[in-house]
């Protein structure tokens, strides 16, 4: 726990100039997993583009424990970019990964796409999800961000099975 609190003091003490890749990797790292505070997101922005394909990384990475993934997904998504777009995307629609990595993946989705494509590129998981909780995030999604997304909605909440049906319906709040 020391050596923790030691790399994240020294992660943030370190210049906004990240240097070589491992270094990169090391202060991503450290501030991914923040002992006693959460860290402001103008951190990993100082960062810059190098710490984009080390997120990417990290999101998509399986052998990492689920919030650190989420963790990873919020600040690719605070630094955009195509890579960040395509990672956000791929984790969405992924069954395999956890239900909460979803939920960042499709909540970043919603910040990195321009509204007209929102439907587009989401509306696959709103309809074809296994998991309610992500059919759900895709719902509010759609219906918050994307232009006609509330016909999407309403659609899949006449398909809801009955238990699921109030989660994702949620949605309908948003429309007008």
């Amino acid at each position: 726990m020391l050596a923790h609190a030691l790399a994240l003091a020294i992660a943030l003490a370190a210049p906004a100039d990240p240097g070589t890749t491992p270094d990169v990797e090391a202060r991503v790292r450290a501030l991914l997993n923040p002992i006693d505070r959460p860290v402001a997101p103008e951190r990993f922005q100082e960062l810059g583009p190098a710490a984009v394909p080390v997120l990417s990384s990290i999101a998509s990475s399986s052998a990492e424990r689920g919030s650190t993934r989420a963790n990873a997904l919020a600040a690719l998504a605070m630094l955009g970019g195509p890579e960040a777009e395509r990672t956000h995307l791929a984790l969405a629609r992924d069954p395999a990964a956890p239900w909460n990595v979803r939920l960042y993946a499709i909540r970043g989705a919603a910040h990195l796409l321009p509204p007209d494509r929102i439907r587009t590129e989401v509306e696959p998981v709103l309809s074809g999800d296994a998991d309610a909780r992500v059919r759900a995030e895709a719902a509010d999604v759609i219906a918050s961000r994307a232009p006609d997304g509330c016909a999407a909605v309403r659609a899949q909440v006449d398909r809801e099975p009955a238990h699921s049906r109030p989660l994702v319906g949620r949605a309908l709040q948003k429309c007008k």
